[in-house]
């Protein structure tokens, strides 16, 4: 769990990576929980991995009551759907960014009216898989991911700074001849100006 202090009125924001796993009636994985978000004490949304949904990929999920009772938001992605959400975070209470998935294509979606509906985009030219996703401000923001969905490239780090409209990559690490390939996993910046992939 990561805490930042940067909130107006004393609020703290929270960023907390889950891995919860479901199982189906039969014991076989349904699905993992791998991200969290919340626009504000009582609205918030997880993403999912791993799906094996007999309705068809259901990747977001909604609460309206502080997660006594969760439903399925997948529907209101608008354009290409993520194979999963690996990470999210929450701007404000309108602007919500999501990325996915490490195992399939890199789709960021993105909400502005706190969640009634999400528009997604595919970032291919800049990455092949998308892990996870922070915000400083409102404009300035940097996701994880890789060259490779399969593990077989270099990790990398996108940076916008006009608040998601487009992407460049700033780092790309070079793997060595007895690694495989690698991922930037999971980003944080406990202060505007420093950051840990």
């Amino acid at each position: 769990i990561q805490f930042y202090n940067s909130l107006p009125r004393g609020r703290i924001r929270l960023k907390i990576s889950v891995a919860i796993i479901t199982l189906d009636a039969a014991g076989e994985l349904d699905r993992a929980l791998a991200s969290v978000a919340f626009a504000d004490e009582e609205r918030g949304f997880v993403g999912t991995v791993f799906s094996r949904d007999p309705q068809g990929q259901r990747v977001l999920f909604e609460t309206q009551d502080g997660g006594e009772t969760w439903e399925d938001a997948t529907w209101r992605i608008i354009g290409p759907r993520p194979s999963g959400i690996c990470g999210m975070w929450a701007v404000d209470e309108y602007v919500i960014y999501g990325v996915g998935a490490f195992h399939g294509d890199p789709v960021l979606i993105k909400t502005f009216n706190g969640g009634d509906e999400w528009i997604a985009t595919r970032l291919d030219g800049v990455a092949a898989a998308l892990i996870d996703v922070v915000f400083v401000d409102e404009n300035v923001g940097f996701l994880t991911g890789g060259t490779g969905g399969s593990l077989d490239g270099n990790a990398v780090v996108l940076r916008t700074d006009d608040g998601g409209l487009t992407w460049t990559k700033v780092h790309e690490t070079q793997k060595t001849d007895d690694v495989n390939g690698e991922w930037g996993w999971k980003i944080t910046f406990p202060t505007p100006d420093v950051g840990y992939v």
